[in-house]
């Protein structure tokens, strides 16, 4: 085999290695500039108590912002839809996600339950999904999620922010 032949095997190999580990993308960062635009779904005339006595109350409305934003491939646009808080602290919620096509996720959203408890806000999730949300006021851009979901294969993180 020649040289040449060898050489051409190697860079293939490479660049599938690359592509394989993320650190050569073959992203249209045009579709994925629409895919982030694009508000994840969530049910008509959702409903908000708003006479709720939990310390978290404040936290009632809804938050929507981005997964994985600096990695194009994961990026997807979410939700999180906190309805209600009760005096266990447990709150109804709906976790909505937009389309990925890259990873053949489809848009959808799910009606369930968290506990809160300190600055943890635990969606309870089948398993072996995981999606957690830490909040904080910075002061400065109001009060924000930080979210982490896990679903036995990828895990990601984003933030999301109140929507007025």
């Amino acid at each position: 085999m020649s040289n040449t032949k060898i050489l051409g095997i190697i860079l293939i190999g490479l660049l599938v290695i690359a592509v394989v580990l993320g650190v050569v993308q073959f992203n249209n960062n045009k579709d994925i500039t629409l895919r982030l635009s694009q508000k994840s779904p969530l049910p008509e005339n959702i409903e908000f108590d708003m006479e709720s006595q939990s310390p978290y109350k404040d936290l009632i409305g809804v938050w929507s912002g981005t997964w994985a934003r600096n990695n194009p491939a994961l990026a997807m646009t979410t939700t999180l839809v906190i309805r209600s808080i009760d005096e266990a602290d447990v709150a109804t919620v709906i976790y909505s996600w937009g389309n990925n096509d890259e990873l053949g996720v489809i848009e959808g959203y799910i009606e369930t339950i968290a506990q809160i408890e300190g600055k943890v806000i635990d969606v309870k999730m089948r398993n072996p999904l995981k999606l957690i949300y830490l909040f904080e006021d910075d002061g400065r851009e109001g009060r924000r999620l930080h979210g982490f979901f896990d679903n036995g294969f990828t895990a990601v993180s984003g933030v999301i922010k109140k929507q007025k």
